[in-house]
């Protein structure tokens, strides 16, 4: 049986995270906080050391995206109400390529 397995997102994802990102199910919740489609993920997000962004794949094939973050480092974030020790976490999953 194959398992899971997470790696860091790279500059050589981006064109798979596009491709994610502009799907229906996905796009809907990718958002600014004035509703309107995010900006696409770049290089400089990759390398931003308040967020950790992640392939999730079943063997070889990517399947997912994951991010994690401090949501205290983000001015006006929805859930920095939460105690300091929590953190936040983003997924949107696709089909195989």
């Amino acid at each position: 049986m194959q398992a899971d397995r997470f790696r860091r997102a790279t500059g050589e994802d981006l064109a798979t995270l596009h491709r994610w990102r502009e799907t229906p199910a996905v796009r809907r919740w990718w958002i600014d906080a004035d509703g309107r489609p995010s900006e696409p993920i770049s290089l400089d997000d990759l390398a931003a050391p308040d967020v950790a962004m992640w392939i999730v794949s079943l063997g070889d094939r990517p399947f997912a995206f994951m991010q994690d973050y401090d949501p205290h480092a983000v001015a006006g974030h929805h859930v920095a109400h939460l105690p300091p020790a929590h953190a936040g976490s983003t997924s949107s999953s696709a089909k195989p390529t």
